[in-house]
């Protein structure tokens, strides 16, 4: 009678846990990702002459968004303020883009700006450089000239005419980071790793912890021993 008491119960939690991992994996896929966006701060977005003050709901509902991270001590982030908004909104109406600039002086906007970073994979080497210019929080660009300021506007028009962007940005992703780019860059960002480890691992840490609970539960089932243990 114990034995199959045993037996329903343990049943019932695999079932259980395989049902939860499967319900965790349609929400994931339906839903996506959380939007980066909605990560923003309250405070850190600065007001330029000429570009129209958005809140986030209506910044997300614009085709093109322009994301720039500035500082208040960088000189080309005060040509690239003004002048390339005026480019882009001499070329293209308010309604099609929007921009948004913010200064990373505060510890929320830095923060913000490393998802942003993380999302594209920028080299770590390349983060404490700026300005950032992002494209729909996926084409990133650093830096400012007029040239740049060219390619930034065919991208614009690629995207507002429902085609592939020709430039992407201007720099290239790195999955995997140097020794000494990612000292460098976490030495002070300490928090920034605790953060970082668990966004991306979600899925896989669910499914250790189902792994890891079923073979305390069922000694004769399918994982009977560590040596069996994949994942």
């Amino acid at each position: 009678m114990r034995n199959k008491l045993y037996k329903y119960i343990s049943s019932f939690i695999k079932i259980l846990l395989i049902s939860g991992l499967i319900i965790i994996s349609l929400v994931r896929t339906v839903f996506g990702e959380e939007n980066i966006l909605d990560l923003a701060p309250s405070k850190g977005n600065i007001k330029v002459e000429g570009v129209q003050d958005y809140t986030n709901k209506e910044f997300k509902e614009f085709p093109v968004r322009i994301t720039v991270f500035s500082a208040s001590w960088c000189t080309y982030c005060e040509e690239l303020k003004y002048e390339l908004s005026e480019i882009i909104y001499g070329k293209y109406k308010n309604k099609d883009v929007a921009i948004k600039i913010w200064e990373i002086d505060s510890g929320e906007v830095l923060t913000y700006f490393d998802k942003f970073a993380e999302k594209n994979n920028v080299p770590n080497r390349l983060k404490w450089q700026i300005p950032f210019i992002f494209i729909n929080e996926e084409y990133p660009y650093l830096g400012y000239s007029k040239e740049l300021a060219v390619e930034i506007t065919e991208d614009i028009q690629s995207i507002l005419s429902g085609q592939e962007p020709k430039y992407k940005g201007n720099i290239k992703p790195q999955i995997f980071q140097s020794k000494d780019d990612n000292i460098y860059w976490n030495k002070n960002k300490i928090s920034y790793i605790f953060g970082g480890i668990f966004d991306g691992l979600n899925f896989l840490l669910i499914s250790v912890f189902m792994i890891v609970s079923l073979y305390f539960i069922n000694k004769n089932g399918i994982i009977y021993s560590p040596r069996y243990m994949y994942i």
